[in-house]
């Protein structure tokens, strides 16, 4: 059985119905877990009557040591994580003991540094979160990753990677069909709360802070300052006025979106739990309480179709003393009022 790490960072991602998890452990290894959305069958009438999240194996990505040393480059212990996929590799994102962006490719076994990444150098401060998200445009795909840099304002700024070109740069990624590539984006500094969460989605129609020709980016969405909920794109952040959410400080913070609705879920001080709210032109739906976890747990979620969020969370199991990793697969239901209920939903062990 995996020892993770207690309040370890965890992140997650899918391609088709693969689900892809990350953690660390208690040896400082990041470890992925491997799983995938299954058909779960009557055994009487044969019939799929769910569709749920099934864990399967997992595999050692990175070593925190080597014969009882830190090499260069390894991670940090309580590193946070992000991952993105770019074609048919995962990358995962992390710090080293020097607060320096790092990034593996699931390319090779074992999988293979960024280079490009490692090659910039770039310093975060020590309190960053990290988020990353996929996209494609004119026929390219790239990956956005956020982090907060050392300056006193905590800004968020952006690196990028793009197939077109296939090297990490300070800003956004080059996608465009000719050259020259665009200008590095102006940071984010007005003002983010020192280490908050980093959560992105795509960007569509009602779900945008800026026009224009860069409203293609990525929106991020953090915690304000005043504890509120933030979204940016670009250089452009403000706090989403309508919704008036505000959290403990450090809330741990993931979003989805099914190009119709925002799924949002952070952890609530007030009872210990993780709590769900649904965005919509504006407004958000009361929040539904959905698990307990760890007092300190990281969250993470991923939608990997219309039908399904797969979210996943510590939480103490008093019994043998240990903190186990979970996951609950929410599945939509009829309703249009509040389609997505926990008391519907499939729970699971990692490990």
């Amino acid at each position: 059985m995996p020892h993770y790490l207690p309040d370890t960072a965890l992140t997650t991602l899918s391609v088709g119905n693969n689900v892809y998890t990350y953690a660390q452990t208690y040896d400082g290894i990041l470890v992925e877990c491997q799983g995938q959305l299954k058909d779960v069958t009557d055994r009487t009438t044969r019939q799929v009557f769910r569709t749920t999240y099934s864990y399967r194996k997992q595999f050692e990505v990175l070593a925190r040591y080597e014969d009882d040393e830190v090499p260069a480059g390894a991670p940090k212990l309580f590193t946070p994580l992000a991952a993105a996929y770019i074609l048919s590799d995962r990358c995962l994102f992390y710090l080293d003991e020097d607060n320096v962006i790092r990034g593996v490719r699931s390319t090779n076994d074992p999988w293979a540094p960024e280079t490009s990444l490692a090659a910039l150098n770039v310093h975060c401060a020590h309190y960053s979160q990290l988020t990353a998200i996929t996209l494609s445009r004119n026929g390219f795909q790239a990956i956005c990753l956020y982090y907060q840099n050392t300056d006193r304002d905590a800004g968020i700024e952006m690196l990028g990677l793009s197939t077109k070109n296939n090297t990490w740069v300070k800003g956004r990624p080059d996608m465009t069909p000719n050259p020259p590539p665009p200008q590095p984006a102006v940071r984010v500094v007005d003002p983010p709360l020192y280490g908050t969460s980093l959560t992105a989605v795509l960007a569509r129609d009602g779900l945008r802070v800026i026009d224009g020709e860069n409203s293609w980016l990525p929106v991020v969405y953090l915690q304000w300052d005043t504890l509120a909920l933030a979204h940016s794109q670009d250089s452009q952040v403000e706090t989403i006025r309508s919704l008036d959410l505000r959290f403990a400080p450090h809330t741990s913070l993931t979003a989805v979106d099914d190009g119709r609705n925002l799924y949002c879920f952070y952890t609530s001080s007030r009872n210990n739990s993780i709590r769900m709210v649904v965005v919509k032109d504006g407004k958000a739906s009361a929040p539904q309480d959905i698990a307990t976890p760890t007092p300190r747990s990281s969250i993470a979620a991923v939608m990997p179709n219309n039908d399904r969020i797969v979210l996943f969370y510590q939480s103490l199991n008093a019994d043998v003393g240990s903190v186990e990793l979970n996951s609950i697969t929410f599945v939509r239901g009829e309703s249009s009022v509040a389609p997505w209920q926990a008391s519907n939903a499939r729970r699971a062990k990692l490990g």
